[in-house]
């Protein structure tokens, strides 16, 4: 008996070191995300790769030149990939509930997320070129590769958008219990941001505008910085969620 006593006692430790990792991946993936959008800047501006006259362009004019290309594609693709992870939790822990009372809302909410996902991890892989403004500025045309970015950051920003709008429905309703009452307020006011920044950057963004102003291209960057960080924090609210969940199974067993 003893025997078969020692035998459980590592399943049981696993099982909850596993609960454990699944309910920090989200504010894992947001904090790596957040370190990277950092990280590229910093090492844009110290290596003199801004844009004349710009202080806060686009985040994808950080990873055009190296050294912050290869600092921009490591970190969006781990990012991409925990975002993945979170997702897949997602869909495991909140996912079944929530089609049985929001059967469409939910499954656009989980195709967006891995749309998303995918975004992230694609955009962060195929970067601008390191001309990307000068072509533009000359009227010379994008190469292959710069479209082939835009096309897969919109993934990104539409699967975002997807998943926070339909998320931020599905919380506004009273019956909503599965996630918690921190994380119904953060996400709701996130996406909120979001909706009111996001219009602001694809307006400004360059590959809309074609001849970028300076001024439009600075004023583009802060309202995407904003959108991109919005969609970051609710994503990663759902650690507040994850965290609820685990407390209230530990009362129930306790009872």
């Amino acid at each position: 008996r003893k025997a078969a006593k020692n035998l459980r006692t590592p399943t049981h430790l696993d099982m909850m070191s596993s609960k454990t990792t699944n309910r920090v991946t989200p504010l894992i993936g947001s904090l790596v995300g957040l370190i990277t959008i950092v990280t590229v800047y910093c090492v844009t501006w110290r290596a003199g790769h801004l844009p004349k006259g710009v202080a806060t362009p686009p985040i994808s004019l950080l990873g055009c030149k190296s050294p912050e290309r290869e600092a921009y594609q490591i970190g969006f693709t781990i990012t991409g990939l925990l975002l993945l992870r979170s997702i897949r939790i997602w869909q495991l822990e909140f996912y079944p509930s929530l089609r049985e009372k929001h059967s469409i809302a939910s499954v656009v909410a989980l195709f967006g997320a891995y749309l998303a996902a995918v975004g992230s991890i694609g955009q962060g892989i195929v970067t601008l070129d390191e001309d990307f403004l000068e072509r533009l500025n000359e009227r010379r045309g994008v190469s292959k590769r710069s479209v082939w970015h835009q096309g897969i950051a919109g993934f990104f920003f539409l699967g975002a958008a997807l998943h926070c709008y339909t998320t931020c429905y599905m919380c506004s309703k009273k019956d909503m219990t599965i996630f918690s009452a921190t994380g119904k307020q953060a996400k709701i006011f996130f996406t909120f941001v979001s909706i009111i920044a996001w219009p602001i950057a694809e307006a400004l963004h360059p590959a809309m505008t074609k001849n970028p102003d300076l001024r439009d291209l600075a004023v583009g960057g802060i309202a995407q910085y904003i959108v991109v960080c919005a969609y970051i924090f609710v994503f990663g609210s759902y650690w507040l969620d994850l965290s609820q969940k685990e407390v209230q199974a530990t009362t129930t067993k306790g009872h």
